[in-house]
């Protein structure tokens, strides 16, 4: 298959009239090809390429190969590390950070929105895994405010662009890692445009809902056991900056040195009502839900980004060197669960998947 695109001379990202066709190479050696609807972006060295009677071999080749698949699970990432989800027809996203250029697949982008072409800022592959070989290690240097920042354009890969959408990934915190007073962001959902820094949100103009970590309450050991939350850019914020929303139902706090599975659910409002909801589990507890959320006050602004952050302040950085570690993060239109192996529940009650047919 190698040779059959080299000798075509089909470039690595393929844009068709109607089409966009993206080719990806895994570490086993096999390809997977993502078709997204009515986004013909040619780029200028193609333009004549795509003119020629040659684009009717590129047809043929991206029939053959987006023929029979019915879900983007099929082009992101292998499911053999967790074989329950193989069957599974409305994910969207698998990463398990495998492969050792993982960030070459094409569909993450970095802080400029371009597809990257290097490593994220501050990230490498570790044998501290939870599950396969490799987890990803995001480190953060002393007196620094990033560790990492890249982002999944649903706007760019998923038609039509969700509504409401859940995260999964697995957690652990290095043995240095310490809660700042104040927190900071870690993955999570927003519009595109995005909201910025100390800029509000009026409901017209995009909205924010990050991950976030803060310090436990009272009581607990700041140096040990971190607290997650959401950090929210919202239609009724009445301030410059955002809304920590605390998961705090049942006490259940992550704790340094050990693996945690962290889920997350996000539903935009509908227009004119405070509808919206959002929902966070830790290791299969529902620790956080609210449902009069108001992100916008306008069609449109629907999940176009999740974005893999880990950023320390406000005003506070990094008291000393620390790393954190991630592992099987998966995007998908029904809650994950965690790995039933590990002694972690897995979700009930999951709605019907839905099919995901790329025509």
């Amino acid at each position: 298959m190698q040779k059959l695109w080299r000798i075509f001379g089909i470039p690595s990202v393929l844009r068709l009239p109607g089409k966009r066709c993206e080719l990806t190479q895994r570490m086993s050696g096999s390809f997977g090809l993502v078709a997204v609807e009515n986004n013909f972006e040619a780029q200028p060295q193609w333009r004549n390429f795509v003119k020629t009677e040659r684009v009717l071999l590129i047809a043929a080749a991206c029939v053959l190969l987006c023929s029979g698949r019915t879900s983007l699970a099929d082009y992101f990432g292998p499911t053999s590390i967790e074989p329950r989800l193989g069957g599974r027809t409305d994910i969207i996203l698998y990463e398990d950070f495998e492969n050792s250029e993982w960030w070459k697949a094409g569909h993450w982008s970095d802080r400029h929105e371009k597809r990257m072409v290097q490593a994220p800022l501050n990230t490498s592959l570790s044998s501290t895994a939870f599950r396969g070989n490799r987890s990803l290690r995001v480190f953060s240097p002393k007196g620094s405010h990033d560790g990492t920042r890249f982002d999944f354009f649903l706007n760019d890969l998923v038609k039509p662009v969700p509504e409401e959408l859940y995260f999964r990934y697995y957690v652990r915190f290095g043995d240095t890692w310490k809660s700042l007073k104040g927190g900071g962001k870690m993955p999570g959902f927003m519009s595109v445009p995005e909201i910025k820094a100390g800029e509000a949100s009026d409901g017209t103009n995009g909205w924010s809902m990050s991950g976030s970590y803060t310090p436990p309450p009272s009581g607990y050991n700041s140096d040990t056991q971190t607290r997650m939350a959401w950090y929210s850019y919202h239609a009724d914020m009445t301030g410059d900056y955002g809304k920590t929303v605390y998961w705090s139902n049942g006490n259940k706090y992550l704790t340094r040195g050990r693996w945690h599975c962290v889920e997350g659910y996000v539903k935009v409002n509908s227009v004119g009502s405070k509808n919206g909801v959002t929902r966070g589990w830790i290791d299969g507890s529902l620790v956080e839900e609210t449902t009069d959320w108001r992100m916008r006050t306008v069609s449109g602004w629907p999940i176009a980004d999740f974005r893999f952050i880990v950023y320390h302040g406000g005003a506070n950085v990094a008291p000393q060197n620390m790393d954190v570690f991630f592992d099987n993060l998966v995007l998908a239109k029904s809650r994950v669960g965690c790995d039933a192996s590990t002694g972690l529940p897995e979700p009930s009650g999951l709605p019907a998947p839905e099919i995901l047919i790329l025509d």
